[in-house]
C-alpha cells in the first residue's frame, strides 16, 4: 500500500480470520458490536426516565447561606438560652440583696418554670419568690392608689409592691413590672426552696 492511497479492502479469508479472531473469547458478536458502539455505557432499558437537573450556581450559594445563617441563628440562640439559664442578675436599689435569675439548684419547682421575659425566680426580702400564672393591673386609678415602686431595678424592669391589700402588705406577693406595659407579673412565695 503506497502512504496517501486509500485502504486496500480486506479479502474474504481475512474477514472471515478477523471474525474468527472476534468470537474466539466466547462472547457474542452481536453484543460485542453492540458494546462497542456504546462505547461501553450500560444500555437503557426503556423504562426509566432520567432528567438531567441543573442548578443555578448563583440558587446553589443561596441556598448555601440560607443554611448557614440558619444554623448560625440555631447555635447562637442555644448559647444565648444557656447563659441566660445560669445567669443570677443582682438588682440596682437601696441595696444588693435583691437577686434573680431562670435556675435556681436545689429547687425542682422552679427549673421547672420558664418565661422569655420575667426570671423564674426572684429574691427579696428573705424570702424566695416564683414566677405564677397571673398578673395585676398596674395603673393608678382615682381613690385607688396602684402598687409602689420599691426602688429595685433591673434594666426596664421595676419590682413593686402592693401596700394597699392584706396580702400586698404580708408580702404573699410581689410584682415584676415593664413600664411598656399596664400588667405587672405576680410572684409568690415558693416555701419549699426557702
Amino acid at each position: 500500500m503506497v502512504e496517501g492511497s486509500p485502504k486496500e479492502r480486506l479479502t474474504i479469508e481475512e474477514r472471515a480470520a478477523r471474525r474468527a479472531g472476534l468470537s474466539s473469547d466466547g462472547s457474542d458478536r452481536y453484543d460485542r458490536l453492540v458494546d462497542t458502539l456504546r462505547d461501553g455505557r450500560e444500555a437503557p432499558t426503556g423504562r426509566e426516565k432520567k432528567y438531567a437537573v441543573e442548578w443555578n450556581p448563583v440558587a446553589r450559594k443561596l441556598l448555601i447561606a440560607a443554611i448557614a445563617v440558619a444554623l448560625a441563628y440555631i447555635v447562637i440562640r442555644a448559647g444565648l438560652d444557656l447563659v441566660r439559664e445560669r445567669r443570677i442578675d443582682t438588682w440596682n436599689g437601696p441595696d444588693a440583696t435583691v437577686q434573680s435569675g431562670q435556675r435556681l439548684a436545689d429547687c425542682p419547682a422552679l427549673n421547672a418554670l420558664s418565661d422569655d421575659v420575667f426570671p423564674t425566680w426572684i429574691r427579696f426580702g428573705g424570702r424566695l419568690y416564683g414566677i405564677r400564672d397571673e398578673r395585676r393591673v398596674v395603673v393608678e386609678l382615682p381613690g385607688f392608689p396602684g402598687p409602689t415602686k420599691s426602688g429595685y431595678t433591673l434594666g426596664e424592669m421595676q419590682l413593686l409592691l402592693d401596700d394597699i391589700s392584706p396580702q400586698g402588705k404580708s408580702r404573699e406577693f410581689i410584682l415584676l413590672w415593664l413600664p411598656s406595659s399596664t400588667a405587672g407579673q405576680v410572684f409568690r412565695p415558693v416555701p419549699e426552696c426557702n
